[in-house]
């Protein structure tokens, strides 16, 4: 949620860095798999599971993550021809428009925890 929100804020949050604070971090992989992955597939599991049985809300789970998986890899894989296509303010508004996404996704599971 925070993310989000400082996403659509628009505001830069980088700084001048010394030589010692330098460190290099797979940041693509804790966002693709990350905690909020982890908890969506959870609390999706057991929703599935309630509503259409267990192997049914498995298999619609399992499904849903694999054509998530080739979403993600066919955008990571033509990311340069996507940036060349949308341009710099596509790619603003596109990442504004996630951000607006994943700030609804963030308020939906506070909302199915806190009821």
């Amino acid at each position: 949620m925070v993310l989000a929100v400082d996403r659509l804020k628009g505001t830069p949050r980088t700084r001048e860095l010394e030589a010692e604070e330098v460190a290099v971090v797979p940041l693509a992989t804790p966002l693709l798999v990350g905690p909020g992955t982890m908890t969506t597939t959870i609390l999706l599991s057991v929703e599935l599971s309630e509503r259409l049985g267990a192997v049914l809300g498995r298999s619609c789970l399992v499904a849903a993550s694999l054509i998530s998986a080739v979403a993600v890899y066919l955008t990571m894989r033509y990311s340069l021809r996507l940036v060349r296509v949308l341009g710099v303010n596509g790619v603003r508004a596109l990442g504004r428009f996630m951000a607006v996404i994943i700030a609804a996704s963030a308020s939906e599971m506070i909302l199915s925890v806190v009821r």
